[in-house]
């Protein structure tokens, strides 16, 4: 883990100013963010997914946070909604196109506890000739999603301007009344940002 990395997890912690008890990490890779969130809320169950699972790595991670680690294979649109745990936080780092990130992001609000922080990575990455399949359009996904759900959020470069970190907040105004949002439950992982335009 770089530095720059680690800066950008205690940048997105520092938003989250509750007790974590579950996290909801949507693309394991190589464990680095997952062992970030084990390191940050050590009181939290961190669950992983991924579609290409990578043995080695998960073995590794399951070895340093034992019962406090779940690994589950698939992909992580359609795999969420599977899962019986609503999430106090959930960090999104995976295909980084505009389409899978926002329906990532419709598939991850239903499984965020109100008050919660939804967190990503890579907003300003742009894609690179390293990696084609990564188009990097995560900032349009986020924005669009945000816009249509009426939802506030911030974001950071946290000492890379290529990569980039956000946080969106499921939360409550001022006056302690949960803040109005549009529902997502119509919302379908299989829908496009287009639908709503």
């Amino acid at each position: 883990m770089t530095d720059t990395t680690a800066k950008q997890a205690d940048w997105i912690a520092s938003k989250v100013n509750y007790e974590v008890k579950h996290v909801l990490d949507m693309g394991f890779n190589h464990g680095t963010s997952t062992i970030w969130w084990l390191q940050r809320f050590p009181n939290a169950k961190v669950r992983s997914i991924d579609n290409v699972p990578i043995p080695q790595d998960i073995e590794q991670v399951q070895k340093l946070a034992g019962d406090r680690f779940e690994f589950i294979e698939g992909d992580t649109q359609f795999v969420v909604d599977e899962i019986p745990t609503i999430f106090d936080f959930i960090y999104i780092d995976t295909a980084h196109d505009r389409l899978t990130t926002f329906r990532e992001l419709v598939a991850a609000w239903s499984k965020l506890k109100q008050g919660g922080v939804l967190a990503g990575h890579d907003y300003h990455y742009k894609g690179d000739s390293c990696r084609p399949n990564w188009p990097g359009d995560v900032k349009t996904a986020v924005d669009e999603f945000c816009k249509y759900m009426g939802v506030r959020f911030e974001t950071d470069v946290v000492d890379d301007p290529t990569t980039g970190v956000f946080v969106i907040y499921k939360d409550y105004g001022k006056d302690g009344a949960i803040r109005a949002t549009k529902s997502s439950m119509f919302l379908k992982p299989t829908d496009t940002p287009s639908k709503f335009h």
